[in-house]
This record gives structure tokens, C-alpha cells and sequence, in this order.
């Protein structure tokens, strides 16, 4: 499998961009910052979505690493441990000038990643904003995961205004 992804060709038409895309994309969930590393190949997809599949693409510097990255996380999945219902889980939460993302763990191993891409006004959010809507959106997202656990669960941010929210 590792070599099969490691070996992965570099996209040629609309239909490869996609075809790798899809790829990833059912990893995304595994892969850390996935949102931020596929977004200059997301993008390419984007401008190409009226493009019929044959055509080829115009691959930049950007694209290229974001590919190589995205090819290299896929070949080096993190091993994701199992949760254990009978202990505490902990949150790390965060967000960019584009994106937020978190990752659910026990004893710092992680369980779960999660990213989405920031759109529209959300991108015109203050960081507190956005560091606040990666929480809630975490939440949501890890919900099935926290409503059975009799313990606290643990949020770590490195939002100042966020911790400070948190100890009153």
C-alpha cells in the first residue's frame, strides 16, 4: 500500500486531480492539517469544476508540494488508537487564517483528526472567532465520542482569550 501511494503519479487532467483528491480525501480524517495541506490542489480542482475531465491541468510550485504532501501523509498514517470509553479525552483545537482543525486524543494519542476550510465572511472573523467556531465545530464533530464519557473532557488552545473564557 505505502509504496502504491509513494509511487502515486503527478496528476495530469481534471479527472487525475479528482481522482487523487478522492483518495485523500476518505483519509482526511487521519491525515493532521489536511484542510491546509490540500489547498492548493483543492483550489485547482475548484477553478477547474466547469472543465470537462480530459483537460489538462496547469500544475504550479504551490500545487506541487501540497501533492507531495498530501502523498506522503497518505503513505504515513498515523496509527490511530482505539477509544477507551473509561478514560478522559482531550481536545487540541486550533485555527488559521483559512482553516480550523483539532485532533481528539487519550494519553496523546490521537483518536480522530478533524479540519475544515473557513469560507465566505467566516474568513473575515476575528481569531477569537475562529478559534472558538474550531471548538464548537469540534464538538459537534466529536460529539458520538463524548456524550457516553463520565469524565471531563479536556480542551487545550493556545488562544489566550479562549483560556481565559474557559477559567471563569
Amino acid at each position: 500500500r505505502v509504496r502504491c501511494i509513494s509511487e502515486w503519479p503527478l496528476p495530469e487532467t481534471v479527472r487525475d486531480v479528482r481522482r487523487f483528491m478522492g483518495l485523500v480525501g476518505y483519509y482526511r480524517a487521519f491525515i493532521p492539517r489536511f484542510t491546509a495541506m490540500a489547498k492548493p490542489v483543492q483550489d485547482l480542482v475548484s477553478r477547474c469544476a466547469d472543465q470537462p475531465d480530459t483537460i489538462r491541468v496547469h500544475w504550479g510550485e504551490e500545487q506541487q508540494r501540497s501533492f507531495e504532501a498530501l502523498r506522503s501523509a497518505l503513505a504515513g498514517l498515523p496509527a490511530l488508537a482505539y477509544p477507551d470509553f473509561d478514560a478522559p479525552f482531550q481536545l487540541c483545537c486550533d485555527a488559521s487564517d483559512f482553516a480550523i482543525g483539532s485532533v481528539l486524543e487519550q494519553d496523546h494519542r490521537p483518536l480522530a483528526f478533524f479540519s475544515q476550510v473557513l469560507t465566505g465572511a467566516q474568513l473575515r472573523w476575528h481569531t477569537y472567532e475562529k478559534e472558538g467556531y474550531a471548538l464548537v465545530r469540534s464538538l459537534e464533530k466529536f460529539r458520538h465520542y463524548l456524550l457516553d464519557t463520565r469524565f471531563k473532557v479536556t480542551i487545550f488552545s493556545d488562544h489566550r482569550p479562549l483560556q481565559q473564557l474557559a477559567k471563569s
